[in-house]
């Protein structure tokens, strides 16, 4: 999907991190773990194309498009807007993206998150149930690499395995890469295939 070569990332030009080289092959689950303020979301928004590069580059192997990159934030609450109904957010998005909206009920089925919640707006909404349709709603366009940011770090530890076996679940279903940004060592080495520590 993706190779990074000596890639060192950072902000206002301030260099974060050592030299990484990195291959992403499809359908891979890739750990990024290490101390804060090491680079780790800084990375993940490079590899976004929300900032640029301080040394070294990022290449994608194929033709990326509007949606082949999505990202899941830790906050679930801040990934939607407040004053909107769950439903109308994710009919916006079907909408835009041509996705047939049997899509995202079936994604919403296997994500285990019940239909009458969409009338809800997001403060009605638990954690949990707030980043399964944060995930729904990045993979429902089937992206190529999903960026997850902690997802599950404000999540009960219950919660975050529910979470993470069906981000599993749906990323495999629409072979997508996932890159799982971590404090979580014992979660970094169960549920992916491999794990770098920037440094």
């Amino acid at each position: 999907v993706m190779t990074l070569n000596e890639l060192v990332v950072g902000r206002n030009g301030v260099a974060l991190n050592n030299p990484l080289n990195l291959a992403i092959p499809g359908s891979s689950r890739i750990a990024i773990e290490g101390p804060s303020g090491k680079g780790k979301t800084t990375l993940l928004d490079t590899l976004a194309g929300l900032l640029n590069p301080v040394a070294g580059s990022v290449n994608k192997k194929q033709m990326f498009g509007q949606t082949d990159i999505q990202k899941v934030y830790q906050d679930p609450p801040a990934a939607f807007a407040a004053n909107v109904s769950l439903r109308k957010s994710l009919v916006d998005v079907a909408r835009l993206h041509k996705v047939p909206w049997q899509r995202v009920m079936d994604m919403l089925e296997q994500l285990k998150v019940f239909e009458n919640i969409l009338e809800r707006k997001p403060a009605n909404v638990s954690g949990g149930e707030l980043q399964r349709l944060a995930i729904a709603r990045a993979l429902m366009v089937k992206p190529k690499l999903l960026l997850a940011d902690e997802p599950t770090s404000r999540l009960d530890p219950l919660t975050q395995k529910l979470t993470m076996r069906l981000l599993a679940e749906g990323a495999a279903q629409s072979r997508t890469a996932v890159i799982l940004v971590t404090h979580d060592s014992v979660l970094a080495r169960k549920w992916t295939d491999m794990s770098l520590q920037l440094d």
